[in-house]
């Protein structure tokens, strides 16, 4: 033991002459007759090690300071791109409430508008127009009569169709299928040669690729298919009695107007006229068709 000095004469007891003479203390693992020297070492080991403890919560508490400095600085910038992006939003709501903007604003406060593309497949669409004309005459001294005709035009038009391109690259023969735009699914074999047609999807094929090629050519022209119908041209010979005297017109089946004077009690046979057009004030016997 070091010697220590003495204060005022008096010979100061060391502390490896003190013994603990009391119940263990669990807490610091002091036992009973533990000189005061094992104490104090215990309540220094146990003293150093809260230190450190101290010192590593110390470190962890600042780490976190930072790291929530760091996200309120986020939070910040989050805010003010949300303000520039929709500058008539409610940000001040709570985290369960939706988000309520006014979008009444002027053009250039609105936000910027997205674009959506769309790929449409195959889909025919037919359009059918009718018209019809009707002419009519009368006079008091004559027959009524009218001619009519019907137009009927139907349109097909095809969108989402492509050239593609089929080629078989040696002389082993391959088989493609495929349905030709606005045409029902087919099939063709190619050896050594190369067919592009325009189709509504790409063609198929069950070679493996080694010996064929299907390639995309390009948009290719929507075909479109108009039909025209008119009622037919019915015509007959007439044979046309006059009760008095007066002037009988007709067409002829060609469309060319004719007509003819008949004395009264004169009989006149008109060869051959389109039906529904003879004016005459007369009798009309409809003959044969001509």
């Amino acid at each position: 033991m070091a010697n220590c000095p003495k204060i005022n004469n008096t010979t100061i007891h060391g502390t490896s002459a003190v013994t603990y003479d009391s119940t263990p203390l669990p807490c610091t693992d002091v036992n009973t007759c533990d000189g005061l020297n094992t104490i104090l070492a215990k309540f220094d080991a146990i003293i150093c090690d809260v230190k450190s403890n101290v010192d590593v919560l110390t470190e962890e508490i600042i780490d976190i300071t930072e790291n929530v400095m760091l996200i309120t600085e986020d939070i910040i910038n989050i805010q003010n791109q949300l303000e520039i992006c929709c500058p008539n939003c409610d940000f001040t709501g709570t985290a369960d409430e939706l988000l309520v903007c006014d979008f009444t604003g002027t053009a250039d406060q609105l936000p910027s508008p997205t674009t959506t593309t769309t790929t449409t497949t195959v889909v025919p669409t037919t359009t059918t127009t009718s018209s019809s004309t009707s002419t009519s005459t009368s006079t008091s001294t004559s027959t009524s009569t009218s001619t009519s005709s019907t137009t009927t035009t139907t349109t097909t038009e095809f969108i989402g169709c492509a050239n593609y391109g089929m080629t078989a690259l040696d002389e082993t023969p391959i088989n493609f299928d495929y349905t030709p735009c606005g045409g029902s699914a087919t099939s063709v074999t190619l050896t050594n040669e190369t067919l592009i047609v325009c189709c509504q999807s790409a063609p198929t094929t069950n070679d493996t690729g080694i010996h064929s090629d299907i390639t995309f050519e390009g948009p290719c022209s929507e075909p479109t298919t108009t039909t025209t119908t008119s009622a037919p041209t019915v015509c007959y010979s007439y044979s046309l009695y006059g009760t008095s005297p007066g002037i009988a017109t007709w067409n002829n089946c060609d469309g060319s107007p004719d007509s003819q004077y008949i004395n009264a009690s004169e009989t006149f046979v008109v060869p051959c006229a389109q039906e529904g057009s003879i004016t005459w004030s007369g009798g009309i016997t409809q003959l044969s068709a001509c």
